[in-house]
């Protein structure tokens, strides 16, 4: 089961209403495919998302208008508010309409256990009430804002993005759904969108494949082989599409007023890409860029080096091979010298797991309905190593824990 599962089994509201179980779970994420579903049949490089231990596919949803549609089913009416409802609206705890009551309630005669049951009631409201009003900004005047009106923009890949990017923003209002991917084509033509560079009558030249044949340096997906023209130029050009992409992304989060901060202030927004090195398919060094603290838990600010800080570590040759239109040889077979890079990514999923509220079970692992604290294991293995022969070993997590370094 892939992390999006894990997590929004334990994270999010179950569809019955009941409180979540080891056998209740919490809904499955908000998957969304941004230029359309692939990877929906068959075993292929463009999935991500597993809905169990079966290898069974969660093909996502590929269309705007269907997360649109569900969305505008939870929309308030306009009717007002009530004042409680408003109070919260506005950026007080559920604790703070309630004070007077819980005051006289507590003043009453009652057992030590009674005491105990209503402290940790209230205990319990401090935690997963905080400030935030879910559903208070769930109406037509915040899709209005996001310019989710009429006919949802897909015109090309830089308007599907920007349309499934304010879809992400209005679920979280409506808290529809807490764990939230967007995923780009595994194969995306940018051409339409992405220029590299200044061609003779001043006009500017688009990038001239697809994204993946592109990281491969040759023009195609095979391995090693002449680099094309300007092939760093054009790798380039992609990357800095993708980083505008991320900060709109992030600006709109940041729009909406959530209690003491933002929405960005109260999540986690992450960017990360397929692999590090794009031709030998290398994951040591893979830079992750993420936005908001999720409510104080994380460092906002900082570039931080989970490697002990290790200021000699190689950058690999994915800035150089091919420079000056020479063959891609290095990246076949060297990329980024694993000595270099040895801290696990599973180690980060735990830090996010355990920022969005989600709990282990005895074994460390993530659980819903879990009250053993925080969650130290994610995967099978964090030594990549023992996959090279299939994966055969027995499960082993050797560096269990989160990132320290990243906690606020």
């Amino acid at each position: 089961m892939s992390l999006d599962h894990i997590a929004a089994h334990c994270v999010n509201k179950a569809s019955n209403g009941m409180p979540v179980t080891s056998t209740n779970l919490g809904a499955s994420p908000l998957f969304m495919q941004i230029g359309g579903v692939q990877g929906s049949v068959g075993m292929n490089q463009s999935v991500i998302s597993w809905s169990d231990s079966n290898g069974t596919i969660f093909p996502g949803i590929g269309s705007p208008s269907t997360v649109y549609s569900s969305l505008t089913n939870l929309f308030t009416s306009g009717t007002p508010m009530n004042a409680d409802t408003y109070a919260v609206a506005r950026g007080k705890s559920v604790i703070d309409c309630v004070r007077d009551d819980l005051s006289r309630l507590s003043s009453m005669n009652m057992s030590s256990a009674d005491k105990s049951l209503l402290q940790t009631w209230t205990d319990l409201l401090h935690y997963v009430g905080g400030t935030v009003s879910a559903g208070a900004m769930c109406n037509m005047n915040t899709a209005s804002t996001l310019g989710l009106t009429g006919t949802l923009s897909t015109s090309n890949i830089q308007t599907t993005a920007n349309t499934f990017q304010d879809l992400a923003v209005l679920s979280a209002l409506c808290d529809s759904n807490r764990v939230i991917f967007l995923k780009m084509p595994a194969n995306g033509n940018f051409s339409a969108v992405v220029k590299y560079k200044q061609s003779s009558d001043g006009s500017m030249q688009p990038i001239g494949t697809d994204a993946h044949a592109i990281s491969h340096r040759i023009g195609n997906a095979g391995m090693g082989g002449q680099c094309i023209p300007d092939a760093l130029a054009q790798i380039q050009a992609v990357d800095s599409f993708y980083a505008n992409l991320f900060a709109r992304f992030v600006g709109r989060l940041d729009m909406f007023n959530e209690g003491s901060g933002t929405l960005l202030d109260n999540t986690a927004t992450v960017w990360i890409q397929e692999m590090s090195d794009g031709d030998s398919h290398n994951l040591n060094n893979l830079t992750i860029l993420q936005a908001g603290s999720c409510q104080g838990y994380f460092k906002t600010g900082w570039a931080i080096n989970v490697e002990n800080a290790n200021a000699t570590m190689s950058p690999g040759a994915s800035s150089t091979d091919c420079a000056n239109g020479s063959t891609a040889a290095n990246l076949d077979s060297v990329g980024t010298p694993p000595g270099t890079a040895t801290m696990p990514i599973n180690k980060y999923f735990c830090n996010l797991m355990n920022a969005i509220g989600a709990q282990a079970d005895s074994s460390g692992y993530a659980a819903p309905g879990g009250t053993a604290g925080k969650i130290s294991k994610f995967g099978k293995y964090d030594n990549t190593t023992y996959f090279s022969d299939g994966g055969t070993k027995a499960s082993v997590i050797e560096k269990p824990g989160e990132y320290t370094e990243l906690l606020a």
